[in-house]
This record gives structure tokens, C-alpha cells and sequence, in this order.
């Protein structure tokens, strides 16, 4: 079995600060390599309602939307981009979906 090392990050400040100090750890790394790599084929296989997605996670976890923006904002990325692959949240096969 192969050893995986994680650090663990503590953050500090608003939603949107530790959004931003995320963003900054990931600029210029292999997450941003592979995210560019895989965002085709990401969009090809799911879709996510933007709005939908904005009101169900400001409902149940507001600080959530926050944090994406700040992460959107350091890397520059459309906020669309960031919230399709990092909100957590799919149109399809999402429990928060079928609740609706």
C-alpha cells in the first residue's frame, strides 16, 4: 500500500479571505493544470443551473458561495468554472436535486 502525506491547512478570516487563500495555494499548481486539462470534458458530462446552485447553497451552507468567489477571484477564473467544479453540487444525481 502506498503512503499518501496530506497537509493540513487552518484558515483564518471571512468565507471569501479563505476562499482567496485557497486560490493562492492553488495558483501555478497541478490543480490548476489538471482542472484546464479536464474542464471539456467536465462540461460535456454534466451541467449545473448556476442560479439554482447559488440559492441552494446560500440556503443551506451561505458561507459556501463565499468562499467560491473568493477562489474565483484569485485565480482568476469565471465564477461559473469554479462553481461547476468545486461547489459540490450536480443537477444530476445530486440529493439536494430531487428534493426540489
Amino acid at each position: 500500500m502506498k503512503t499518501i502525506n496530506m497537509p493540513l491547512r487552518a484558515y483564518r478570516g471571512t468565507y471569501y479571505d479563505i476562499g482567496r487563500q485557497q486560490g493562492r495555494e492553488w495558483k501555478d499548481t497541478l490543480i490548476e493544470k489538471v482542472h484546464w486539462k479536464r474542464r471539456e470534458k467536465s462540461t460535456r458530462r454534466y451541467s449545473i443551473d448556476f442560479n439554482d446552485t447559488k440559492q441552494l447553497l446560500n440556503r443551506y451552507s451561505s458561507g459556501i458561495w463565499d468562499e467560491l468567489e473568493g477562489i474565483s477571484e484569485e485565480l482568476k477564473w469565471p465564477l461559473y468554472d469554479v462553481v461547476h467544479e468545486y461547489s459540490g453540487y450536480r443537477v444530476t444525481g445530486c440529493a439536494p436535486a430531487a428534493a426540489h
